[in-house]
């Protein structure tokens, strides 16, 4: 009997807790990033340099996350769902307070 490939499928709750958990990793990655620039002496400027595009990746990268987690979220219990946009909300707020408290 030949053997079969066995490919692993995600299904709608698997993409849905990938998509509500990763943008808030990322938030927090780009935050650190942010303050490293930031103790680093790193300031915004004609060539920002790779700690602001890496930055600014980190955070693009979330759009289609969160848009991936909007279409999977379960509307029928909107308070965890909107619990899980408020705190990914939250996360991109931290992301930027580096960047609005030393002015990078």
């Amino acid at each position: 009997m030949p053997q079969r490939w066995n490919v692993h499928r995600m299904n709608r709750l698997q993409i849905r807790k990938f998509c509500a958990m990763a943008p808030v990793i990322l938030s927090l990655l780009a935050g650190a990033w942010a303050l490293a620039n930031a103790a680093t002496g790193a300031r915004s400027g004609d060539d920002e340099g790779l700690g602001f595009h890496v930055f600014w990746l980190l955070i693009l990268l979330q759009v289609p996350l969160i848009a991936g987690y909007v279409v999977t979220a379960d509307w029928r219990r909107r308070t965890a769902a909107a619990g899980t946009l408020a705190l990914q909300l939250f996360a991109l707020v931290l992301a930027f307070a580096p960047v609005a408290f030393f002015r990078l």
